[in-house]
């Protein structure tokens, strides 16, 4: 009676902990230039805090950026996104 509870929960953490194991991950990218890391297809994303606690989180893809930024007050709190060399 009890290994007809236990193997069908055996075989059901099995199967979860192969499909963990094998299931693809996303590896960190190393990025030799600044030109590569604006050009390549893998979005990057790079977030800094500056001395004066302005907040900026970029993200660059394909020659794309998209970057927001949050400081103290309304006037140092943005968004600017760049395709094509062009500021929108």
């Amino acid at each position: 009676m009890l290994t007809k509870i236990f193997i069908p929960i055996f075989v059901i953490l099995l199967v979860g902990m192969v499909a963990f194991i094998l299931w693809p991950q996303k590896k960190p990218v190393a990025v030799s230039t600044i030109a590569n890391a604006l050009t390549d297809s893998q979005e990057i994303e790079c977030d800094y805090v500056d001395s004066d606690g302005l907040q900026t989180k970029t993200y660059t893809k394909a020659g794309m950026l998209r970057s927001n930024f949050t400081g103290s007050d309304s006037k140092s709190t943005g968004r600017v996104l760049i395709r094509d060399g062009k500021t929108k």
